[in-house]
């Protein structure tokens, strides 16, 4: 075995009680992404694809980077943004992030520029693209909005 895609790996790949094959393989994951790894390790299971990407934060419209993986997850979580958010970053309380995992979190937050954002209350506010979440998930407003 040189080359295998994921998801297409051969049941006669087991290596219970076998001595570990280090031999490199060809490992095709589904998102296109190629690494090589030993041949003992191909059968495990995986986390997804760990390769970094550049994407636009859902929450701020700004590049973060991000392992495959947690693209994804960004993707499935389907936050909700106005279509027209630049300058502005909208918290909406409404999208929920109970699901998101905490590496995902951990993307979201690692934005470290700064947005305008219009808050529930309707005011103005200039927030670091990190709390973005934080507002988000507890309907904040900023410090001495009534």
């Amino acid at each position: 075995v040189t080359r295998l895609i994921e998801g297409d790996i051969p049941a006669k790949l087991t290596f219970a009680g076998l001595p570990k094959c280090d031999e490199l393989v060809t490992f095709v994951r589904k998102c296109g992404h190629v690494e090589q790894l030993p041949c003992s390790e191909i059968s495990k299971p995986k986390r997804g694809c760990k390769l970094e990407s550049v994407v636009k934060s859902p929450l701020c419209g700004h590049d973060i980077k991000t392992p495959c993986f947690i693209m994804n997850e960004l993707q499935k979580a389907q936050i909700k943004c106005p279509p027209n958010q630049a300058p502005f970053a909208v918290i909406d309380s409404s999208n929920d992030f109970s699901t998101l995992s905490n590496d995902a979190r951990k993307v979201l937050q690692s934005c470290g520029l700064r947005s305008r954002v219009i808050l529930t209350c309707g005011h103005e506010s200039e927030v670091e693209c990190s709390k973005l979440l934080r507002h988000s998930e507890k309907d904040e407003v900023a410090d001495g909005c009534d």
